[in-house]
């Protein structure tokens, strides 16, 4: 990449080299800051040097009065020079994800410093020279090893964004009540156990993490929030929360996952602008009385509880369009519920469910529909309406999001089915259950040998009804032809057999009665030389000239003893 193509520049009439403003060298493999990009230190307004291997910052930067944007995160900074603070003109300054473990004080002499980027340092201890930026409007200190917040941090009052994720931090002081301009408050992954008060003093607060923390309830405190949006209290142990959270009347995020709830507030009915509600991964037996209020709601996950019905009155929140209702126990759907004409994900994975209402086409948007691990033995025929379904869970092991289904009839009831060979749901090969800590722990079964049978508990198999009989009779008509067939091989196979058995058995005898003729001609002996005793004597080749007579007269030698 040419340096040129990293340059930026104003539209003016003057040579190009004298207004170069811009300046982009990020991710560039750069060791040290180039020299010669301080050629325009008298025009350079925003220089970014992010995501390389620069150690130390050179004096020649410090000269470049005009700077306002400085990026230099992901580097290998270990320190900021003192002469940070003659950047007068400096509005935002990014050195997050470095090795810097203290902030020089005289950062105090950017005075219009307005977002400061530190996370991802060693720092450990608050810098208090930043109580002296009281210009800053941003400032970022997530994952720097903190376990205190001095009280002089009340001095920001221009704070709008204050982010403190990922430390050691226990409390909060009740300074940070001076902070009305607070627009967004991060204390997620820290040390708190208490709610801190010290927040419900912020009357402008929009934004509020707290999540991953020890929590273990929302107090009536939270009520003065009135223009709280966006409030994350997800992995924590909050098994209470105060009917006062009604007067945050403005919330549309509401985040509880991963909690201790049994049950939620009937006040909660009030939130009349709540848009995203996730109470997934607690202890949750109903929620009744609540859906009437929450006409403007669109997500609501409520997976992983204990919740065995469902209230008639979730059919008033027909703006819905996502709702997931895995891993309960719920064994029907209210009628109800046909009446969310919004919902486009209905999720009801691992539940008890036998059956599905007759309604359900009219969910006319519905684009995805979890049903794996229940019961259903048959779906209502209404289900072909649902010209925008793109995926049918039936099955875990299921290959292909749609399967073809058939219409079938059924005696019982009287009504017209839809059935596959998916229906009815078997126990599938494993079950998800809850440890303490709530998560899904997925227990597989064990596949077991004949030979091993005796080892382990007999386990206690059930015989399922066959659902599709033409299938299975065309299935065993193949088996039996084949069967058939290899009967016919294995009897040709027995005669050929049998008949090379037989032909080695004429062979075997042939060839003994072969041997017995060579033992009977080799046993035929003069009568003369029956009783002669038989002497071993070493035979010895004939002269040459013998052997040569021999080679002639072969017929002569045959009656001469050469002894």
């Amino acid at each position: 990449m040419s340096l040129l193509s990293c340059f930026g520049r104003k539209s003016t009439n003057h040579q190009y080299e004298d207004y170069i403003d811009f300046i982009d060298m990020n991710n560039t493999d750069l060791a040290d800051v180039p020299l010669h990009i301080f050629l325009y230190e008298r025009t350079l307004e925003k220089l970014l040097l992010s995501s390389n291997h620069i150690k130390d910052l050179p004096s020649p930067l410090f000269h470049c009065v005009q700077l306002k944007v400085l990026h230099i995160s992901d580097n290998r900074l270990e320190h900021l020079p003192k002469a940070i603070g003659s950047l007068v003109n400096l509005v935002e300054l990014d050195v997050s994800r470095n090795y810097l473990s203290t902030i020089d004080e005289n950062i105090k002499n950017c005075k219009k410093l307005s977002i400061l980027n530190l996370s991802a340092n060693p720092i450990a201890i608050f810098p208090i020279p930043l109580t002296q930026v009281l210009s800053l409007e941003e400032l970022c200190l997530n994952d720097t090893q903190l376990e205190f917040i001095p009280a002089n941090i009340g001095r920001l009052i221009n704070l709008r964004v204050l982010e403190l994720r990922d430390n050691k931090i226990s409390q909060i002081p009740k300074a940070v009540s001076r902070l009305m301009q607070l627009y967004r408050l991060d204390i997620g992954q820290n040390d708190f156990i208490d709610f801190p008060t010290a927040i419900s003093d912020l009357y402008g607060l929009h934004e509020l993490w707290i999540d991953s923390n020890d929590i273990v309830d929302i107090p009536s405190e939270v009520s003065n929030l009135h223009e709280l949006w966006y409030f994350d209290a997800s992995y924590n142990r909050i098994s209470k929360i105060d009917q006062d959270i009604q007067y945050c009347s403005k919330l549309k995020d509401l985040h509880l996952s991963f909690n201790n709830l049994k049950s939620l507030p009937n006040s909660m009915k009030h939130l009349h602008d709540l848009v995203t509600l996730k109470v997934d991964h607690n202890c949750l037996k109903q929620m009744n009385g609540i859906f009437e209020g929450l006409q403007c709601l669109e997500e609501l996950d409520a997976s992983y509880n204990c919740l065995e019905t469902l209230s008639p009155t979730v059919g008033l929140m027909r703006r819905l369009i996502t709702l997931r209702l895995d891993a309960n126990r719920l064994t029907s759907l209210p009628t109800e519920i046909c009446s969310c004409r919004s919902l486009r994900e209905l999720s009801l994975r691992s539940n008890n469910l036998s059956c599905l209402p007759d309604g359900i086409g009219s969910l006319q948007n519905l684009v995805v529909l979890m049903l794996t691990q229940n019961k259903i033995t048959n779906l209502p025929l209404s289900v072909l309406k649902l010209k925008n379904l793109n995926a049918l869970w039936l099955s875990e092991n299921q290959s292909k999001p749609l399967t073809p289904l058939q219409n079938d009839y059924e005696d019982e009831t009287g009504k017209h089915i839809l059935t596959c060979y998916l229906l009815p749901q078997r126990e599938e090969s494993y079950m998800e259950i809850k440890d303490r800590s709530n998560k899904p722990v997925k227990t597989n079964a064990r596949i077991r040998f004949t030979e091993d049978s005796g080892l382990e508990e007999p386990g206690n198999l059930m015989r399922v009804p066959t659902p599709h009989p033409k299938k299975m009779r065309a299935f065993a008509k193949m088996l039996l032809e084949r069967k058939k067939k290899n009967n016919e091989l294995s009897s040709e196979f027995d005669k050929q057999l049998s008949a090379e058995i037989d032909n080695c058995t004429i062979i075997d005898q042939e060839a003994e009665k072969m041997e017995q003729l060579y033992q009977m001609k080799n046993c035929m002996i003069e009568p003369e030389k029956m009783y002669e005793p038989k002497v071993n004597t070493q035979r010895v080749p004939p002269p040459y000239h013998i052997a040569a007579a021999y080679s002639k007269q072969v017929a002569f030698f045959n009656n001469e003893n050469l002894s």
